[in-house]
């Protein structure tokens, strides 16, 4: 897909006017991908800590299944993080959520009995409430993309909703953060995800009910350089998925939002003829 000797260099050359999309799905990959790079370096390390701990000792497994038994969590894995597929970042933070008083008692017993390093380290992030709020976040954020990225793995054809679909999921995550006013009176293709004018007071941000739970906890509602230091985080990985969701899908294109009338049930619809 490249712009020089390429396929779609040379379609371009044959076929003037045609349109041509690259992988929409390996697209949004590159957006979160790249907003995960806003995350606090610690996060990706304790997701690879804990899977490397566990991974080569069966007997580091069976001792966990007696902690997870005692904290009635769910016995599962831990999962492997993948350093190429960032949208299956929340499946690891999910099942890390899901044991995370467990993980926290197993390393809480550990450091008490051996004097490892990468014991230490683990056992300090679990106990980081910035982590935790990154996590919870993480969880709530990224399945905006994952099932997006889902939908459009379909064996369906459903280029016919490509367009609704990127409109609505980017205007979800826009919302987050910023006005609603000004998201819904301008123009999609006009919106500026950077327009700080714009932003929402973190008061007004709504993360989801686990983390409004997360905030109220002492250790996090008194800590208010903790509280901005999350906010701001927040702000800057939602804007920076904004701007990569726009750089990668062309709002303006006359194109794709008519496509959808190539959609059977629409072509057939006396409305749509009407119009």
């Amino acid at each position: 897909m490249g712009a020089h000797n390429s396929v779609a260099s040379r379609m371009i050359q044959n076929f003037p006017g045609i349109t041509i999309w690259t992988c929409i799905c390996h697209s949004l990959h590159l957006c979160a991908s790249e907003a995960c790079k806003s995350l606090p370096q610690r996060c990706e390390e304790l997701t690879r800590s804990i899977y490397s701990f566990f991974s080569m000792s069966s007997k580091r497994n069976a001792q966990f299944v007696q902690f997870q038994e005692f904290c009635s969590t769910p016995i599962h894995k831990i999962l492997h993080p993948s350093q190429t597929r960032w949208l299956s970042l929340q499946v690891v933070v999910s099942r890390l959520l899901e044991q995370w008083d467990a993980l926290n008692l197993y390393f809480r017993n550990r450091i008490l009995t051996e004097r490892l390093l990468v014991v230490d380290n683990i056992y300090k992030s679990l106990n980081d409430p910035l982590i935790k709020l990154i996590f919870l976040f993480v969880d709530f954020i990224l399945p905006n993309l994952t099932s997006l990225n889902s939908f459009f793995q379909s064996s369906n054809v459903v280029i016919t909703q490509l367009h609704d679909k990127m409109v609505l999921t980017y205007k979800e995550i826009l919302l987050l953060y910023m006005n609603a006013k000004y998201i819904q009176t301008t123009p999609i293709k006009d919106i500026n995800p950077e327009k700080s004018d714009k932003f929402l007071p973190t008061s007004q941000i709504y993360l989801g009910i686990k983390i409004m739970q997360e905030m109220q906890k002492n250790s996090i509602f008194d800590n208010k350089a903790l509280i901005v230091e999350f906010y701001s985080r927040v702000q800057i990985f939602l804007k920076i998925s904004c701007l990569q969701i726009k750089k990668k899908y062309n709002f303006g294109d006359p194109v794709m939002p008519a496509i959808k009338l190539m959609d059977p049930k629409t072509a057939l619809s006396i409305e749509t003829r009407d119009e």
